[in-house]
């Protein structure tokens, strides 16, 4: 079809029914057809009206002035569309053709479009051979040059040249799925200029309309435009406005850009608008502008960075508005966002999520890197502003910042932010400050700070790599922050007024070892915790500060205040340094802490587990030390305190005593203690100057070892050793010790002296005496109980234990104190216990101990002195030591336990040599005038009571019980042994039960009654002299096998028991003075080799005596004598008096010889012996003679 003329076309612009714009109008609309305008214009009226519409293959031809005129007043109108192909999707395009070389279209009335090109249609702008040169003008407010729609749609602008003049305008608009098979293109040749405010050269629509621009539902592919374009301000060709717009990429619209732009001369121009879309820039792109290089709105914004996008001046290469949420990625090494002068690299505002991959932002003037900006009139945006990824940002402008949050009123002025930072899953993002005064991370905010970025502050001239203004009260460190600076602190903390909590678990460093964390001005309460690394000084304010340390700190000082510091886990420290004030230490778990120094205060210092501490030193104060098992301190000091410095060893092991503290000084106060205290625990002390300037040893629980050395503590009155009822001091030492400590309390103290003597000098005795009411332990050593160690004793009790000996010496009197018992030691006395009632050396207590005693009670036994007669006092008479109740008291007790437990008694000679005790009996000198005249045995044993047992007795003490069963006889005539008893002795006072051997002699020479004898058992052989008083026989063979009984003047010897009955005695020989009686009554005498009785002789008719040889010569008359008589042959008696034998009947065996006597013979003869009546005499018979038949011879 050809025409020539004017067309016009009108629409009513009626608003059909739901608000669907009414049906387009068209001047020209071909459908797979040629039409060819001749001549003449095609004129469009009214709203939503199209000039040239050729489509499905459609061809509209325009030759010479033919073109679309527009009608100003309408809105929604297209002067030139295609659309479609009639062939395949590279042949067949729809086109419209302008038949000359150069093509100049524009367009003034506003939202309406110029050039619509869409279902797969393709429009060459590439000015080639066969295609014109375009030059499109945009001058109507919010119009397009270009809308492009459908994917498979081509566009090439070649060199064409596009105008945007109007305000809102748009060069191209491409939208639903155009470009997305790449066939969008906006060329490098393409001449651009933009000069309407708010004016885009391009926007990329992802979202899908109908023909009516009726939004779709929301589908792939999405829109994309391809731009080599190159768009520039500069003044020799500037084509940009100020505040034009660049490209807006919306709904998820992409742009490929591979061209320029150079907005650097436009003020508050924008080189992208990014909402929700996806800017790739390529390595070759580049974005310069003087305003906003990226400006990013909604979510879900996408930039692939791998080229330069640049802010000069104005407001941020890169900015995301109120929720943007957008990724900038840095696809190569080349790629930047820069921001210079006073632009930001990156600014976003609050609502608004930012994260980086590989991003690569530097600032070189005095803008940030990353500025998030909490804007007054941007409410209800929520609380926190997050950054999160990877990436690099460069300061190297004076004052910047790599990234800064503030807030910012509604009139652009800076104020306070009250929003949280949240970057800590940004911890691969380094902040890299080369600059004088770059700051890495500045915030001003009232909310919290968590801070995951790394900084590294490589000018000496920079300044912190954190700084935190404002009000925020949470602040945490996760990051690496650097810093090489010489006058700035890591992490600038100083402007803060408030109470805050600070939480690094990052690594903070100062390579110049200078200021890390820098709070030194603010004096309220702190909490402070590092569980990372901070190389440098940590300074903290006045406050109570709440300090936490689990990882590695170098430095952390405090000033006054009464700071709380846990050191746990595997903290590595090398020093704290702290002022005056109630500060509190806590070192935990595996930590290693080199130094901790506080000034003058109350501190208080706990290690637990097996935390280490090399040096410690503490001022002036109640400073309180406390050192669990397991934990190390190394050499610890403390400040002059009259209060009291006190350092606590608790839960400690013998083995972990070697380290678990180098050197302990307590300073010059008054009241300085060393505790010890856990149960279990046993520290050993070895080096006593490793502890100095205590004044008190306080033992609540455990052993306190005293190892070879000694501890050395003041001579103040209360000053010395404590010992609770739990704890025990342990004196451990080679060689003798002399306690010089003043020891209280009511525990126990355990001496091992190595065999040597443990012993109390006179200060530590008297203080004992009123103070220690515990135990002394004695093992492995020596004691002496006398004197000063008796008077330390007065309230305590003495525990005689394995190894240790405790002595009793003689003569030293009554040794008094309060408690005794013997677990394994041996209790020694000194005194001769032969022989004594009471010991000149002996103890009295109030308890005596023994129901599960074992041990040794080892007594002297030196034989017994017989004559002179001892000390009544304190000996027993020989006579009176062998009727088992002779008792020595050992102990005197008030109370004592009724058994002696496992005690054996030990018994050894004057040199202190065991005695051989096997059979239980011990074999002792019995000495008279000095002179030993008899061997005693003797049978021992120990016992609490002064009991016997025919006599009961309570338990008052510790009592040898000692019994003299034999005596063995040595000495002869004048050093026989003499047996004595006291006038007024009687009974078992005066007889002597025990056998009686040897073949020394017996002598009875006694002040009592009588002796007694009443052992059949004797067989000595000595001879029995009977000097003074009576002796009598209480058994028979009382008097053993004695040679010779010899009786002296007004001496007796009776042969009839106490109880009457005979007694039957066998003796060698006899010999009796006058005054002398031998009372045989009811008992038998029988004499081996005759004797002479010149005394008297008596006997029952029941009674008898017997001569077996020799002669016995009878002196003078016997007329008590009734006893038989038998003369056994070849025996002899010889008379001088007819009743030298009574009226005895005399049984003749042997020779009855008369000599001299004169009178009757009464006695009546028997047997076949010889009578022989010498011519001396004058005898007549007159006895019955019946049964004698033997011979009489005168």
């Amino acid at each position: 079809m050809i025409h020539s003329g004017n067309i016009t076309a009108k629409n009513s612009n009626t608003i059909l029914e739901g608000g669907k714009k009414a049906l387009r109008t068209y001047g020209i609309r071909t459908d797979d057809a040629h039409v060819s305008i001749v001549k003449g214009t095609i004129k469009i009226e009214g709203n939503n009206t199209v000039g040239v519409f050729a489509r499905v293959g459609g061809v509209v031809t325009l030759n010479g002035d033919g073109k679309v005129d527009f009608d100003s007043a309408a809105e929604n109108q297209i002067g030139y569309w295609i659309a479609g192909r009639s062939g395949s999707d590279d042949e067949g395009s729809s086109r419209i053709d302008f038949g000359k070389d150069t093509v100049e279209l524009e367009i003034e009335n506003k939202n309406s479009t110029l050039f619509r090109v869409d279902q797969k249609a393709t429009f060459d702008g590439a000015g080639s051979q066969d295609q014109p040169y375009y030059k499109f003008g945009v001058k109507g407010e919010g119009s397009q040059g270009f809308y492009i729609a459908d994917n498979g749609t081509q566009l090439t602008t070649g060199n064409m040249e596009l105008n945007v003049e109007a305000d809102n305008a748009t060069g191209l608009y491409v939208t639903s799925g155009a470009g997305s098979d790449g066939r969008v293109t906006l060329d490098k040749n393409t001449q651009i200029n933009i000069s309407g405010d708010n004016a885009t050269i391009a926007t990329v629509d992802g979202a899908y309309y109908d023909l009516d621009g009726n939004r779709l539902a929301d589908k792939a592919p999405k829109a994309k435009l391809i731009s080599n374009a190159k768009l520039s301000t500069s003044q020799t060709d500037g084509n940009i406005s100020n505040g034009a717009i660049g490209y807006k990429l919306i709904n998820g619209g992409i742009l490929d850009h591979q061209g320029e732009i150079d907005f650097s001369q436009a003020a508050s121009a924008t080189g992208m608008y990014v909402n929700g879309g996806t800017l790739n820039n390529s390595d070759d792109a580049k974005i310069k502008v003087k305003g906003i290089g990226i400006d990013i709105y909604g979510k879900n914004s996408v930039v692939n960075n791998a080229g330069i996008i640049e802010a000069n001046d104005g407001i941020a290469a890169i900015r995301l508005n109120r929720d943007a949420s957008m990724t900038i990625k840095g696809e190569t090494t080349a790629s930047r966002v820069i921001g210079q002068g006073s632009a930001d690299g990156v600014r976003a505002h609050a609502g608004s999520q930012l994260t980086l991959q590989n991003a690569k932002i530097s600032v070189t003037g005095s803008g940030n890197g990353i500025h998030l900006l909490d804007v007054d009139t941007e409410t209800n945006t929520g609380q926190t502003f997050k950054l999160s990824g990877s990436g690099d940002i460069t300061v190297s402008g004076e004052n910047s910042a790599g990234l800064r949050l503030a807030g910012e009123d509604e009139n652009q002025n800076p104020t306070m932010a009250s929003k949280d930072l949240d970057t800590s899953n940004a911890k691969g993002v380094t902040i890299h400050v080369t600059a004088k005064n770059g700051n890495g991370i500045k915030t001003n905010t009232s909310g919290s700070v968590k801070s995951g970025m790394n900084v590294n502050i490589e000018s000496e001239e920079g300044q912190s790599a954190l700084v935190v203004e404002g009000e925020s009260q949470t602040i945490v460190q996760s990051g690496k922050l650097t810093s090489n600076s010489n006058n700035s602190s890591v992490v600038d903390l100083t402007k803060l007024k408030n109470a805050f909590a600070f939480t690094n678990s990052g690594e903070i460093t100062s390579t110049k070892d200078k200021k890390a964390v820098d709070a030194e001005n603010n004096d309220n309460v702190l909490t402070f915790n590092n569980s990372g690394t901070i190389n440098g000084s940590a300074l903290l304010g006045g406050g109570d500060n709440l300090i936490g340390l689990t990882g590695t700190t170098s430095h952390l000082k405090a000033k006054d205040g009464n700071n709380s510091v846990t050191i746990s886990g595997q903290a590595k420290t090398e020093l704290v340094e702290l002022g005056g004030g109630a500060n509190l230490f806590n070192l935990k778990g595996q930590s290693n802490t080199q130094e901790i120094t506080a000034k003058n205060g109350n501190n208080s210092v706990t290690l637990t587990d097996s935390a280490v501490l090399d040096s410690l030193s503490l001022g002036k104060g109640r400073n309180t030390i406390t050192m669990n098992g397991g934990t190390h301190l190394g050499d610890a000091t403390t400040g002059n305190s009259l209060e009291g410095n006190t350092f606590i060893l608790n839960n400690v092991q013998k083995a972990q005593s070697d380290t678990i503290f180098s050197t302990l000084a307590a300073g010059a106060g008054t009241n300085d203690a060393l505790v010890l205290q856990g149960v279990n625990s046993h520290y050993v002390l070895k080096n006593g100057g490793n502890v100095n300037g205590f004044e008190n040893l306080l033992i609540k629980e455990g052993t306190f070892e005293l190892n070879r050395t000694d501890i050395t503590l003041s001579t103040q009155n209360k000053d010395g050793i404590t010992i609770e009822k739990a704890g025990r001091l342990l004196i451990n030492q080679d060689n003798g010790y002399a306690l010089n400590h003043q020891v209280q309390g009511a525990g126990m103290m355990e001496t091992s002296t190595n065999g040597q003597a443990f012993s109390f000098n006179d200060s530590s005795a008297n203080f004992a005496k009123d103070n220690f009411i515990g135990t002394l332990r004695l093992t492995n050593g020596t004691f002496d109980i006398a004197e000063r160690n008796t008077l330390a004793l007065a309230k305590a009790l003495l525990d005689i234990n394995a190894n240790s000996v405790a002595t009793v010496r003689a003569n030293v009197g009554q040794q008094s104190f309060d408690r005794l018992t013997i677990n394994g030691g041996t209790l020694v006395f000194k005194d001769n216990v032969i022989g004594s009632k009471k010991l000149n050396g002996d103890i009295k207590v109030n308890d005596l101990q023994l129901s599960n005693a074992k041990g040794t009670v080892q007594a002297m036994a030196d034989g017994f002195d017989h004559l002179p007669t001892p000390d009544v006092d304190f000996k027993r008479p020989l006579l009176e030591q062998d009727e088992g109740d002779a008792l020595v008291r050992l102990v005197d007790a008030v109370a004592a336990s009724q058994y002696i437990g496992g005690l054996t008694l030990e018994l050894t000679d004057k040199n202190g040599v065991p005695i051989d005790t096997t059979s239980q009996n011990t074999y002792q000198d019995l000495r008279q005038n000095g002179g030993v005249v008899a061997k005693a045995t003797y049978g021992y044993g120990l016992q609490t009571s002064a009991g016997t047992v025919t006599r009961a007795s309570a338990s008052d003490g510790l009592y040898v019980a000692y019994r003299l069963t034999e005596i063995d006889l040595q000495g002869t005539q004048g050093n026989a042994l003499v047996l004595s008893s006291a006038q007024g002795k009687s009974g078992k006072d005066s007889n002597l039960a025990a056998k009686i051997t040897g073949q020394g002699d017996l002598a009875i020479d006694t002040d009592s009654e009588y002796i007694t004898l009443s052992n059949n058992l004797n067989d000595y052989t000595g001879t029995t002299w009977v000097r003074k008083g009576k002796l009598r026989l209480e058994a028979d063979n009382a008097i053993g096998q004695t040679q010779l009984l010899d009786m002296a003047a007004r001496t007796a010897v009776e042969f009839t028991d106490s109880q009457g009955n005979g007694i039957q005695q066998t003796v060698g020989k006899m010999n009796s003075v006058a005054s002398s009686a031998l009372a045989l009554g009811n008992g038998k005498l029988t004499l081996q080799q005759g004797g002479v009785s010149r005394g008297r002789i008596s006997g029952s008719e029941v009674g008898e005596l017997i001569v077996q040889n020799s002669v016995l010569t009878v002196d003078g008359e016997n007329q008590a004598m009734h006893a038989r008589v038998s003369i056994e042959s070849p025996a002899q008696i010889t008379m001088n008096n007819t009743a030298g034998l009574g009226n005895s009947n005399i049984n003749v065996d042997g020779k009855l010889l008369i000599d001299g006597a004169k009178g009757q013979l009464v006695n009546e003869l028997s047997q076949a012996g010889l009578v022989d009546v010498l011519r001396q005499s004058d005898v007549s018979l007159s006895g019955n003679n019946d049964s004698f038949s033997g011979v009489f011879y005168y």
